[in-house]
């Protein structure tokens, strides 16, 4: 763990040294102005909800509109009490609710499931809110899975919100979430939202226009060679959302869901087959 904190605290180091001192989003004063301009004018055609992945030609009364970065988590941050208290008297909380990155349509089901809960991957596969819904949670440990698709997306405004807030991460998290943005990299979808954001609050993701800010996540001290790890009965493992493949000394070999997995006896059979190594492979 302290290797893991210690490679965090490297990497934000450098997003200090290579980007642009940052300000807060103040263009959108509060929540509710950030809600009208959300269905309005950022998905005034549809689109498509956040975990379920299921597409909606407008706004309705099954959809909510869901904060990664989890209010709950900002009022702690902030220190300025419940949510209601904070809306009304911290300016930089109406700010940071109101921000655009980190606002996604979704299903009410999967909103209130999702609480605050922290993301990981939950072994097994065990959808807990629809059966057609790759969407899994757990409220014991108050921990959650997102489908493999939307990985990168989370990720991304997770980290926008630490790097422009300063909003803390669990580290656990925070380390997973840079592998996920490794493994699903920004889609021309999300290159679009992101304009498109900019053009509403002034703000940018830098981590969706330029991925290579984030460090890849580190190497665990003695890896398996790729002929090694081979040699020892390691077979390489697709991930069928990603058309990814992880020899057994990638980070994201073990984490692949089971129903996405496919085992396959070399790099050159994935090739073959028309995977991509994975960036975070050694």
């Amino acid at each position: 763990m302290p290797y893991v904190l210690a490679t965090c605290s490297l990497v934000l180091l450098l997003w200090i040294s290579v980007l642009p001192v940052s300000a807060d989003q103040v263009r959108i004063a509060n929540y509710n102005a950030a809600r009208d301009i959300f269905w309005n004018q950022l998905y005034p055609n549809g689109g498509t909800t956040l975990y379920c992945g299921e597409p909606f030609a407008r706004q309705n009364t099954t959809l909510n509109v869901e904060h990664v970065y989890a209010a709950s988590w900002m009022t702690k941050f902030l220190g300025c009490g419940s949510r209601t208290q904070c809306r009304r008297t911290s300016g930089r909380f109406n700010h940071m609710e109101a921000d655009l990155h980190n606002l996604y349509p979704d299903l009410e089901v999967t909103n209130a499931a999702r609480s605050d809960f922290r993301f990981t991957v939950i072994p097994g596969e065990r959808p807990t809110v629809r059966p057609t819904c790759d969407f899994e949670h757990d409220k014991r440990q108050r921990l959650v899975e997102p489908r493999p698709e939307v990985r990168g997306d989370i990720a991304r405004a997770l980290l926008y919100m630490e790097f422009e807030y300063g909003a803390p991460l669990d580290p656990t998290m925070r380390a997973l979430m840079v592998q996920w943005h490794h493994e699903d990299p920004p889609t021309d979808a999300e290159r679009a939202r992101n304009e498109q954001i900019e053009m509403l609050e002034g703000k940018r993701n830098p981590f969706i226009d330029q991925p290579h800010l984030v460090a890849p996540p580190p190497i665990p001290p003695g890896p398996l060679s790729p002929a090694l790890s081979t040699a020892v009965g390691g077979s390489v493992r697709g991930n069928k959302a990603s058309k990814l493949y992880h020899r057994p000394d990638c980070p994201g070999y073990a984490s692949i869901a089971e129903r996405n997995r496919v085992e396959l006896a070399s790099e050159a059979e994935a090739q073959q087959a028309g995977y991509r190594k994975a960036t975070n492979c050694p």
